[in-house]
């Protein structure tokens, strides 16, 4: 049942996309994620990126195109009309990528420091890709989108991009946010130049005209990266002098862990009871973890 409405929602994307409401064909999509199963989540994901590939409309040249493509792109009104389901498509694939492929930072079965994190930045890429190939595969889209996407798309995928960083584990987080802060400077032009895709459109001193926008996303990465930072520092002179952790120095640690909760809240939805902004720290740190637990 799934595969037959994914593949109606692909009729009416491609073929007629002005006759379909964007909001029903997110409804689709999530209909069909929920019904899919464990095993089939990556497909119906998948189903998803279709919108993502079809061409833009090129009046000029319609001889590369197929007969359901050249009717999208022939005609203005389903341009647009196309350009609003890219938008769908996107905004789709970050709010429920990490929930088809079962990534979750506050389920992360991969603590901060172990093998993953210690290889080298392709290494880990590599790794990471091969035990989690459907969460890279809505990253590596979300990232062409917000580079070579038009002015709506990128801002969307740049979103995106931040609610998948504050959802997923790492590596996850690391890589979208090496690839936000490469965006956000115009560095990331290099990455794609391979691919020589152009949306024709002026993408400002920056490179891509999304630096505005990605830098609050940023900031809130950098302070949770920065506070996690400091809590294992703090952990390690506590553990190295013997120390218990007075009352004080928990309660801080509770309005540091309050504080990233409510600015992480402000981009995405995460659940408060089991969401933790100074990392996955039960795995290195029992004692206080377990009375800040019990705080919260």
């Amino acid at each position: 049942m799934a595969v037959t409405l994914l593949e109606i929602a692909r009729i009416f994307a491609t073929k007629v996309p002005g006759k379909i409401d964007a909001d029903v064909l997110q409804l689709l999509w999530k209909t069909c994620l929920v019904g899919a199963g464990p095993g089939g989540k990556h497909t119906a994901l998948e189903a998803v990126t279709i919108v993502l590939d079809l061409p833009p409309p090129q009046p000029g040249s319609m001889s590369g195109l197929t007969s359901i493509d050249r009717v999208s792109a022939s005609d203005p009104k389903s341009a647009l009309a196309l350009q609003r389901l890219v938008q769908a498509a996107v905004w789709f694939l970050g709010e429920n990528a990490n929930y088809a492929a079962s990534e979750y930072a506050w389920e992360s079965a991969i603590p901060p420091g172990t093998a993953l994190m210690m290889l080298d930045a392709d290494k880990m890429v590599a790794a990471a890709s091969s035990r989690n190939p459907t969460l890279v595969g809505a990253l590596t889209r979300l990232q062409r989108s917000a580079f070579s996407g038009s002015w709506e798309v990128r801002i969307i995928a740049a979103q995106a991009l931040t609610t998948m960083a504050i959802r997923s584990g790492e590596p996850y987080r690391l890589q979208i946010y090496e690839f936000l802060h490469a965006l956000s400077q115009g560095g990331v032009q290099s990455q794609f130049s391979d691919i020589h895709i152009s949306n024709g459109e002026d993408q400002g001193a920056s490179g891509t005209g999304l630096g505005s926008l990605i830098n609050p996303m940023l900031k809130v990465l950098d302070e949770m990266y920065g506070a996690q930072d400091e809590l294992i520092k703090e952990m390690r002179n506590h553990d190295n002098a013997k120390k218990e952790w007075t009352d004080e120095e928990l309660k801080k640690l509770y309005e540091s862990h309050e504080r990233l909760l409510d600015l992480v809240s402000l981009f995405c939805y995460v659940p408060r009871v089991k969401y933790l902004p100074l990392g996955p720290t039960r795995y290195i740190f029992s004692g206080a973890c377990c009375l800040l637990a019990a705080m919260i």
